[in-house]
């Protein structure tokens, strides 16, 4: 996995009894009802107080649910799938629906990384084929896993040595394409679009010295994909051209494809108009999407919390019609790697 988490806690109020005076003699307040346990097949962003503390369900209208632990699962986060009915825990699933923890069987290698595809049944897997220590380095390999099932090698793709390396972009079994991009030290020299069923590879764009961007993000399907330097232009991969460019730096797309979420702000790139501005002093940093919509569920955070502490952080869900804090010192089960 591309991410570190540490262990942010948040911070919880507790309500009890509120005693009042009635006839003399003090009375409870009835107790606020339970959250309600998230229905089978609905469709959420989950997020925790501490990498192994139980999930928190959230709607993406923002209601909250019960919370749930991920099956004895520990070790940290779940990772979620798309449409939130399945969480990654280390080489295991969780299925939501029936409880069931399902091993990948996969061995934990440096170098491996693992992205949900868009279809939420299926994993892609991107590692090192040897190690990246040897002389002249590695290639790496491109598979794409059911959980219970065997892996499958989609394509060997990229290289894998000292501070190169291949980064996994976009999983897309909706739309049979894969996303993966050479990054040479600092900037990114090439990106492929892979077609998953066969291997084939039906782009390729290679930056030339001087011209190349120092991060790129990829919508889910595989269709856009943004370019970021200084600024960010958004680019249609089956031909390579740019459509659009806005200010400032992008971290990820909507499931749709249609918003970006910057590091300081959420827009429509289509129509450059700002759906939300982050709070001052802090940045996205990590982003889910509703399956097939613009909205998103964002956790910003500052560089750098107190002395001794972690960096604070917020969830946010950001819609086309509103816009909701969820939370503070949320450990959130997405991740958005560049």
């Amino acid at each position: 996995m591309n991410a570190s988490w540490g262990t942010r806690l948040a911070a919880l109020s507790l309500l009890t009894f509120m005693a009042g005076a009635c006839g003399g003699s003090p009375q409870p307040v009835a107790a606020k009802p339970s959250p309600t346990p998230l229905p089978p097949g609905h469709t959420a962003f989950f997020y925790s107080t501490a990498p192994d503390a139980p999930v928190k369900p959230v709607g993406w209208d923002g209601s909250t649910y019960a919370s749930f632990g991920l099956g004895g699962l520990t070790g940290g986060p779940g990772i979620q799938s798309p449409d939130g009915s399945k969480l990654l825990v280390g080489d295991a699933v969780f299925d939501r629906a029936t409880g069931a923890v399902t091993q990948l069987g996969t061995v934990a290698g440096k170098g491996l990384q693992v992205m949900w595809a868009d279809d939420s049944r299926h994993l892609c897997l991107l590692h090192p084929a040897g190690s990246s220590e040897q002389a002249g380095g590695t290639t790496s390999v491109l598979e794409l896993l059911e959980p219970g099932m065997p892996a499958k090698t989609v394509a060997k793709v990229g290289h894998d040595e000292a501070q190169a390396f291949a980064l996994l972009r976009s999983c897309s079994v909706t739309n049979d394409i894969a996303v993966v991009a050479q990054r040479a030290v600092l900037p990114i020299s090439d990106v492929w679009a892979i077609r998953i069923s066969t291997g084939e590879v039906v782009q390729h764009l290679a930056y030339a010295q001087g011209q190349q961007p120092g991060a790129v993000v990829v919508a889910s399907d595989g269709r856009w994909m943004a370019e970021v330097t200084t600024s960010t232009s958004v680019v249609d991969l089956s031909s390579g051209a740019a459509v659009g460019h806005l200010d400032g730096a992008a971290v990820a797309f909507s499931s749709n494809g249609r918003v970006l979420v910057m590091e300081d702000r959420v827009v429509d790139w289509t129509t450059n108009r700002k759906l939300w501005s982050s709070p001052a002093g802090f940045s996205a940093a990590f982003v889910a999407g509703e399956p097939s919509t613009s909205t998103v569920a964002v956790d910003v955070m500052t560089g750098q919390g107190s002395a001794g502490q972690a960096p604070l952080s917020q969830l946010w869900l950001v819609a086309d019609s509103f816009v909701k804090h969820i939370a503070d010192g949320a450990v959130p089960s997405f991740v958005t790697v560049n």
